[in-house]
């Protein structure tokens, strides 16, 4: 019988805890994190006919979640809130007072948590 050795088969010993180690670092390395920004909201595809005279607000504050990298890259200015007006047909609306959703332009790496106010209050004539 041979005695216990801590140093036998040593490289592979080595190589298994630098795999383990390259690995944990390679998860560990861009983590997740979240931010807040305040963009302002912009109208798309406004109807001839249509003329907003009111909003309820000016900007909306949009929580962003995704790997360090991609959420440092989001800049206030390049951030695009929008409300899409595609579905107002000039024919059949009526002058008054809407509710619409704000939608938010974001990369495949960023994830959307949170649009507060999640509609915009519009009035129209």
């Amino acid at each position: 019988m041979t005695a216990y050795s801590p140093f036998r088969d040593f490289l592979l010993k080595l190589l298994a805890v630098s795999i383990a180690v390259i690995l944990w670092m390679s998860v560990t390395d861009d983590p997740v994190i979240e931010l807040g920004i305040e963009v302002p909201i912009e109208f798309e595809n406004i109807p001839m006919a249509v003329e907003i005279v009111d909003q309820t607000v000016d900007t909306v504050r949009v929580r962003l979640r995704g790997s360090r990298d991609a959420v440092h890259a989001v800049d206030e200015a390049s951030a695009r809130a929008y409300v899409d007006l595609i579905g107002l047909e000039p024919v059949g609306l009526e002058p008054g007072r809407y509710n619409l959703s704000v939608n938010f332009d974001s990369t495949d790496e960023l994830r959307v948590m949170n649009i507060e106010p999640p509609f915009v209050g519009i009035t129209v004539r």
